[in-house]
């Protein structure tokens, strides 16, 4: 069965369910950020990060300073008696932490889930009250027939090739495919 799109899908349903993709992830990473847990820091954990990022850059640009400069550089970090590298070991009798023993951090993921979850469930209605039954594009290459109720979710009545995607398929395939953006 040969089908020809018409141009104005591209305008008035394509375009649109593009920027509906873009608009929640952008909303989805602002939502992120607002229900986020505030963590404090910790001044230990911060010292050791720097001091491992100062340890690789000394290490990495050696060959751009003399020979007793690195030395005095290894010396100051590696002294088992006084290096700066020692002092910065935690106690072994302090627990490690874990994030499932913070009810915050719970909460804060729980709330970033939720937000997710009510934003998809308004979108995917309105996509799905407004664009629904159009064929939007069609996949360069063939699929088996096993991809069609996926892709073609809500078409009816039409028996076509299942490379064909509809408008409501179209938009899950973009809304998963930057779900890490």
């Amino acid at each position: 069965m040969s089908v020809i799109l018409d141009s104005r899908i591209r305008l008035w349903v394509i375009l649109p369910l593009t920027i509906i993709n873009l608009c929640l992830c952008v909303i989805r990473s602002y939502a992120a950020l607002l229900f986020s847990h505030k963590k404090n820091s910790d001044i230990h954990q911060l010292r050791v990060s720097e001091t491992a990022q100062r340890v690789k850059i000394c290490s990495e640009n050696c060959g751009f300073i003399p020979k007793e400069a690195f030395e005095s550089r290894r010396h100051y970090f590696n002294t088992l008696e006084g290096g700066y590298l020692e002092s910065l070991k935690r106690p072994s009798d302090e627990p490690v932490p874990n994030m499932f023993n913070d009810p915050n951090a719970l909460m804060g993921m729980m709330k970033n889930n939720m937000v997710n979850v009510v934003i998809m469930i308004i979108f995917g209605q309105w996509v799905n009250s407004t664009l629904s039954g159009f064929i939007v594009t069609r996949l360069p290459f063939p699929l088996t027939s096993g991809f069609k109720s996926m892709l073609q979710s809500s078409i009816t009545g039409v028996s076509l090739d299942s490379s064909w995607v509809s408008s409501t398929s179209f938009y899950f395939l973009g809304l998963f495919g930057l779900e890490d953006f």
